[in-house]
């Protein structure tokens, strides 16, 4: 059988409307169902300018709820022309084999998503400008980064990778999924993961300007300095790269925290 990809187009602010895109105020909804809608999915949501609101519920399609920065600005003219408000945001949402794709390539208009989604859901969500990337009561294997914006995670079940180059990083799982690696990293920011007591990892620390602080009792590891010899145009250049590895709970798969400007943070619940 020929497979139909479902595919939604917001072109301009309140003028497209179809069953799949209901008009709100001062937002619109996109209302997208799924091939199979008794098995997990997977959400791909990309943004170069907006927020990402992720929760998990109960129903069985996934729902973004979309919004524009509402700013105000004068006209400007050219040639004598006058300008005409231009409310394209590009947005499409594209879905086949309970795979949902989210994401808009402009850059000029800040978008905000809050988004709904079957409580177990893959995710893999990116930002760059415009604020925080939250996630709320999913299961699932998450993959979030967030270059200019924090990333706040909380109630959440299964695995993460999470980074960000300007932003906190917080964490809270309810439980965690056995034997998968995950790895949490900023720049300049704290990572705060809380896990459950039950944890059994293997922690590979490393903050460069900041301090690690835990709750958890840690077997401390011997730490052996990590030394790259790269040669570059003719110049060697010696890099001496130094972790904290400790087990918890006798030990299990590699979890990476990685800061350079700012405390790592790893809580008992």
């Amino acid at each position: 059988m020929k497979k139909i990809k479902k595919l939604i187009i917001l072109l301009v602010s309140g003028i497209f409307v179809t069953a799949g895109l209901q008009a709100q105020d001062n937002s619109q909804q996109l209302v997208v169902p799924l091939s199979n809608p008794d098995k997990p999915g997977k959400l791909i949501v990309s943004l170069n300018s907006g927020k990402i609101n992720v929760t998990g519920y109960t129903g069985k399609e996934v729902i973004a709820e979309v919004a524009t920065d509402q700013k105000t600005y004068e006209a400007g003219t050219r040639d004598g022309l006058k300008q005409i408000p231009n409310k394209s945001i590009g947005l499409t949402a594209k879905e086949e084999d309970n795979v949902v794709k989210i994401n808009s390539s402009n850059w000029n208009k800040e978008i905000n998503l809050s988004i709904k989604v079957p409580k177990n859901f893959d995710l893999t969500l990116k930002g760059i400008n415009g604020g925080e990337i939250t996630v709320n009561n999913v299961n699932g294997e998450m993959d979030v980064n967030n270059i200019n914006g924090g990333i706040s995670m909380s109630n959440i079940s299964g695995s993460v990778v999470a980074s960000s180059q300007n932003g906190n990083i917080k964490v809270g799982f309810v439980s965690v999924k056995g034997n998968t690696p995950m790895a949490f990293s900023t720049f300049n920011g704290d990572v705060d993961v809380t896990f459950p007591a039950s944890l059994k990892a293997t922690l590979k620390m490393r903050s460069d300007q900041g301090e690690i602080y835990s709750d958890f009792d840690m077997n401390i590891k011997k730490s052996v300095p990590k030394v790259e010899n790269k040669k570059e145009e003719g110049v060697y250049k010696i890099a001496m790269e130094e972790w904290v590895i400790a087990d918890v709970n006798g030990g299990g798969p590699e979890m990476s925290f990685k800061n350079f400007n700012g405390d790592i943070l790893i809580r008992k619940k």
